[in-house]
């Protein structure tokens, strides 16, 4: 019966042993994940005080965003010309740049009215497009309007 208790103790010794050596190697596989996860080489740093910013923990904790989209390239306001507007050039081509303000104001103005023309345009862009297209109407008949009373005024003169 001795036999049985040596073996007991020796079976008992093994164990305790065993268990030892698996939990020193849990405790030091779970402090090197922590040590990796807070952006070191695997190693607990040395030295005290905040640990040091890493990427892989800023990384984690930002939410994704989505990159930007470009705006599509805006072109010459000038009817025909395809050319890219820059704003450096107030948002027409280098070629049409010495061009006067209100020329350039018109032809925005006609090719937003042309562009709303349709039914399928929603109600916001028709009422503006029915704007634009009244502003040019009122344009030409003001342009048109000073030419004849001043017709008118220098033939009663030229009568006499």
């Amino acid at each position: 019966m001795p036999r049985m208790s040596e073996l007991r103790t020796v079976v008992e010794n093994f164990t305790n042993q065993l268990a030892q050596v698996i939990e020193a190697q849990i405790m030091e596989r779970a402090r090197h994940a922590v040590a990796a996860a807070l952006g070191g080489n695997g190693q607990i740093p040395a030295r005290r005080g905040r640990p040091p910013k890493s990427a892989a923990l800023s990384a984690a904790w930002t939410p994704k965003k989505k990159p930007r989209k470009k705006a599509p390239k805006q072109l010459c306001p000038v009817p025909g010309c395809t050319n890219p507007a820059a704003p450096v050039f107030g948002m027409v081509c280098a070629k049409h740049k010495d061009l006067p303000k209100l020329k350039i104001r018109r032809f925005r103005e006609a090719r937003r009215a042309k562009k709303m023309d349709g039914t399928t345009a929603p109600k916001k862009q028709r009422r503006v497009a029915a704007k634009a297209r009244k502003k040019i109407v009122r344009r030409k008949k003001a342009a048109a309007a000073p030419a004849a009373p001043a017709a008118a005024a220098a033939a009663p003169a030229a009568a006499s």
